[in-house]
């Protein structure tokens, strides 16, 4: 899980982001496993805005 992360995952955020963060948002509401893959990604280079977003869809009570 921390590889897909901090590896594909934050990639696609960091270069589309803005383009997927809704689809992330919404997966994240339905799949616990997706919101705890969420906690290993990093901000790279995401707006402060949008990776405020992927840590609020993040689980708070999960850490990789």
């Amino acid at each position: 899980m921390a590889n897909l992360a901090a590896g594909p995952l934050e990639d696609l955020l960091a270069h589309n982001g803005e383009d997927v963060i809704d689809e992330v948002e919404r997966l994240a509401r339905i799949d616990a496993e997706f919101r705890k893959c969420l906690t290993g990604v990093w901000q790279n280079a995401m707006s402060h805005e949008l990776f405020a977003r992927v840590q609020k869809a993040a689980d708070p009570n999960f850490k990789l």
